[in-house]
């Protein structure tokens, strides 16, 4: 069913989702019957897809050619409503001339991809994202470098790609132009979905008398219950400004970035509870890699929010690779006596 000629109106004038697909080439063969200038429309489409996509001069000229098109679909909104093609090309239009403004934005500030990682340091009492590139023997992908990630417009996993790119002769092409001739018509990519700040308030728990509660007005006397037996737990994220963010594991697309944005966080990993009381925390995020050293500061950080870890309360954590388990106070003392250990080394 077509939506109404003034959802229609509203989709072309309003910011939507973006997208890294890019236009369909011309000639369009479902606009035979369609009344108007389609002629026009073609010549504008055909101009842009004329601009080399790698070319960092040719991307404000893409910008440009983009805003045409989509000026040319909003002058003839009326006419065309009800062509399902004209709404679909609607909103790759503008889907990604909202995806080349981002990275013509992102260009502006920063000569490459590499320009930025060296610029970026975490805070001390912080955890940022991990950027080197591992390889998993199991699933047989890249994974890491996760600036990639969070600056993607549309948050896409492109270690993989990252990795091809990072070995190609030089001078190669900047990270994201490339990605417009690798990757501008492939909708297989696995992409993280990214909160906004008011989808992250459907997220933030509250401290209540020792135990954990929802916070949404709605649950606000839900207390978190999170099995034993759920597997692999709850994603957690303590931000920068003390708020406790958990979301079900099971959410698509969901990962630690989509709690944190991106940003710096105090604490992640993931989560079980029995009526708002923590019965297991485990120091595990790809995307953060905590250390003992982190895993002791979550500890703090979950007692400065006034929250209950007893020593009833399961630890698990990394150490050599292996997935190990002990008590609060017996984590306590690993991760003090490591952070000891590694201050005597320097």
């Amino acid at each position: 069913m077509l939506p109404a000629f003034a959802n229609f109106q509203h989709t072309i004038t309003c910011a939507v989702a973006c997208t890294w697909t890019d236009l369909p080439r011309t000639p369009f063969g479902e606009l035979a019957d369609v009344p108007g200038d389609i002629d026009g429309l073609e010549r504008l489409v055909e101009d842009y897809h004329f601009l080399h996509k790698t070319s960092l001069f040719n991307l404000s000229l893409r910008v440009e050619m983009l805003q045409q098109v989509a000026n040319y679909l909003r002058k003839r909104s009326e006419e065309w409503s009800k062509y399902p093609f004209i709404q679909r090309l609607t909103l790759v239009v503008l889907g990604k001339l909202t995806y080349l403004k981002q990275i013509k934005s992102f260009y502006c500030q920063y000569d490459s991809l590499e320009h930025y990682m060296a610029n970026q340091s975490v805070r001390e009492g912080l955890m940022g994202l991990k950027n080197n590139l591992y390889f998993n023997c199991r699933t047989g992908r890249y994974y890491g470098v996760f600036a990639t990630e969070m600056l993607d417009p549309c948050h896409r996993d492109l270690a993989s790609y990252y990795h091809e790119w990072k070995y190609l002769e030089q001078p190669r092409p900047l990270f994201f132009l490339w990605l417009e001739e690798r990757l501008a018509y492939h909708h297989d990519v696995k992409t993280v979905k990214y909160c906004t700040d008011s989808e992250l308030q459907q997220h933030l728990h509250l401290c209540e008398e020792g135990l954990i509660r929802a916070s949404v007005p709605v649950e606000s006397t839900t207390h978190l219950n999170i099995p034993d037996t759920t597997k692999p737990g709850a994603l957690f994220i303590i931000s920068e400004d003390d708020n406790l963010y958990i979301a079900a594991s099971n959410i698509q697309d969901y990962r630690h970035t989509s709690l944190s944005q991106g940003k710096e966080v105090k604490a992640a990993g993931l989560i079980w509870a029995k009526l708002g009381k923590v019965t297991q925390l485990f120091f595990m995020s790809g995307h953060y890699r905590p250390t003992l050293q982190d895993g002791l500061n979550t500890i703090s950080y979950f007692k400065e929010l006034g929250i209950i870890l007893d020593d009833s309360v399961i630890i698990q954590y990394y150490e050599q690779g292996c997935v190990k388990e002990c008590s609060v106070n017996q984590f306590t003392e690993i991760a003090s006596r490591d952070s000891n250990e590694v201050k005597q080394r320097i």
